[in-house]
């Protein structure tokens, strides 16, 4: 049997996804394989594509930066907090 590493846990061979759960039989199963020596293979994420960023930036800003925009453009004193908002936005979602 093997096991690939995963958010949540572990992929087993036969495609199965395995949470890390001591509850979990198949989970401890997994344990008892790691205990006898074996390793599963490491965890490689997909591939973010610049679209998915740039849609999940979208949306951020529209919840977090834009409420703080328009509030600045209306002439309350909120500038200085929208721009925190958009550079946050940007350091969170960064491009590929």
């Amino acid at each position: 049997m093997t096991y690939t590493l995963n958010e949540s846990g572990v992929t087993r061979g036969d495609g199965a996804s395995i949470p890390a759960d001591e509850g979990n039989r198949d989970w401890r199963e997994y344990l008892e394989w790691v205990d006898a020596g074996n390793t599963a293979d490491p965890y490689v994420p997909e591939p973010v594509t610049i679209e998915q960023v740039q849609a999940q930036r979208r949306h951020a800003f529209v919840v977090e930066s834009d409420p703080l925009f328009f509030k600045w453009q209306a002439g309350n004193d909120v500038e200085q907090a929208w721009l925190d908002a958009r550079e946050a936005v940007q350091a969170r979602l960064p491009y590929p």
